[in-house]
């Protein structure tokens, strides 16, 4: 299967996050790079801790098991205190954090 549908992408990401959500994500988004690549955004509220990077490869690997082997999974950490604005973009919100 390739990325080109995006409700698909959105459904794997979701997927492969169970158990894999840390209580400092403030926002969890994909995009489709090109019809090959997919690229996941984890916004962080504070210090992104040593475990996340860990927990991220995880979930890349649960996504690309989604996938034809051709289809790549990029991820990216972004610290981003609360109150700060989340900037989505053309991405897909797949997870976000309930902020007063």
């Amino acid at each position: 299967m390739s990325p080109d549908n995006p409700a698909y992408v959105t459904l794997s990401v979701s997927r492969a996050l169970w158990g894999e959500v840390w209580p400092s994500y403030r926002a969890v988004m994909c995009s489709v790079c090109s019809h090959s690549g997919i690229h996941i955004e984890y916004v962080v509220d504070g210090e992104i801790q040593n475990g996340m990077r860990e927990s991220v490869s995880l979930v890349e690997a649960s996504v690309l098991a989604d996938f034809d082997l051709r289809v790549e999974v990029a991820s990216t950490l972004l610290p981003l205190d609360a109150p700060t604005p989340v900037q989505v973009g053309n991405a897909l919100i797949v997870y976000p954090r309930k902020e007063f």
